[in-house]
């Protein structure tokens, strides 16, 4: 029992992470349910059919041959712990047992006992048999074709000598058909479900690698250029103590990335566009800043929506610092039918965006991040005339 138990003891304490193993464990766990109660239930026949004329020793034996192989059939499978190809080879073979069975009956115990007793116990065998056939074999119409075909054994070898219980034949017939196309179903959805949770926890840890990602790149991206900017023998000393509260700034920021690798405790919350605006302005005061916020500020955003969106303010205004030289720089937020914008424009020297691609902060600080957010962005420019950056989206629901 070690494979089952080992899983079973592994996913009480959170150890596994696989949906599809846990499904095919509690596969296990099901037939293994059904068939040992069909093994006392053999037993509880045997004990009947013992001694009982004119029932002979070759019935006694078949259903000590089932009750010995239902018990080995689940031994093996608790062993391994989970439905896998293995599996196939011995499903096959309970499906021969199952229908060696309802021969042995037919031939040796009276046409009388097939229909409405138990002592022929080949029909309740066999919609177990069935009901076990869509968990070993993965193939649902493979399975439910194995199933159907196993009743209609059952059929043929009961209705000879047993038509004035035809209706019964039939309807014992149909449950089992019905058993069978109902295991199909739930063993269909069961591995489905399981395989659309591992794909989704795999494109989660994607995306949480992603983030960080792009998280170590725009602190990196911001930090450096900031740093560069202080070794630089040029920089005014009147706006030295404001590069230096940014550097601080922006310390504070990696550390507290190293020490919870999640994004920034604004962007992550449900939140309105003046509160992420007001957040990332915060620290570039020495700018000529001019922000208009009143008509978009109570535009609510996503938790995703926020994020970029800071990260993209937060990159344009180190732009404009670091490499606009602009007199001027607005920061303007608009809300109209259902949707915000907010745009970064300045005076400086501008760029031709068709023949200068897009630098590592514009594509990967904030059109790449905004896009991957749903949001639109539009980026005008022209030598000499400074650059426009704006931002669109749909308001979310609070």
């Amino acid at each position: 029992m070690a494979g089952l138990v080992t899983i079973l003891r592994e996913a009480s304490r959170g150890n596994v992470r696989d949906s599809a193993t846990l499904v095919e464990s509690t596969f296990v766990l099901f037939l293994g349910v059904v068939r040992s109660f069909m093994v006392i239930q053999l037993g509880v026949v045997l004990a009947f059919i013992v001694g009982e004329t004119p029932v002979n020793e070759a019935v006694i034996a078949v259903t000590l041959a089932a009750m010995v192989w239902s018990a080995v059939f689940f031994g093996m499978l608790v062993r391994w712990g989970r439905m896998d190809e293995k599996a196939v080879g011995w499903g096959i073979a309970d499906v021969a047992v199952a229908a060696a069975a309802m021969t042995c009956l037919a031939y040796w115990l009276p046409s009388d006992w097939h229909v409405g007793s138990w002592k022929d116990w080949s029909a309740a065998y066999v919609a177990v048999v069935s009901a076990c056939v869509p968990i070993w074999l993965r193939s649902i119409p493979k399975a439910i074709s194995l199933g159907v075909g196993l009743t209609a054994f059952y059929v043929a070898v009961t209705y000879p000598g047993n038509a004035e219980s035809v209706l019964a034949i039939i309807n014992t017939a149909l449950n089992s058909v019905a058993v069978t196309v109902a295991a199909a179903v739930v063993a269909w959805a069961g591995r489905l479900m399981a395989a659309i949770s591992d794909a989704n926890r795999a494109e989660a840890v994607r995306l949480a690698s992603e983030l960080q990602l792009a998280e170590y790149r725009f602190h990196m991206h911001n930090a450096s250029g900031l740093l560069a900017r202080l070794a630089a023998n040029d920089v005014p000393a009147p706006i030295v103590p404001t590069l230096r509260a940014q550097a601080a700034a922006e310390s504070n920021r990696l550390r507290n990335q190293l020490s919870s690798p999640t994004a920034s405790s604004a962007g992550m919350r449900g939140v309105t566009l003046g509160e992420i605006i007001n957040h990332a302005l915060a620290g570039f005061g020495h700018l000529p800043l001019e922000a208009n916020t009143a008509l978009g500020r109570d535009a609510h955003l996503t938790q995703a929506q926020g994020f970029a969106i800071e990260s993209a303010l937060i990159s344009l205004l180190y732009n404009v610092q670091f490499h606009a030289r602009a007199s001027e720089v607005t920061v303007h937020a608009d809300c109209a039918e259902g949707n915000w914008e907010v745009s970064v424009a300045d005076d400086g020297v501008g760029f031709d965006p068709a023949t200068t691609p897009e630098g590592f902060g514009l594509l990967h600080q904030v059109r790449l991040p905004c896009e991957r957010a749903g949001l639109a962005v539009t980026i005008e420019s022209q030598p000499g005339q400074g650059t426009t950056v704006t931002i669109r989206g749909p308001q979310s629901r609070r």
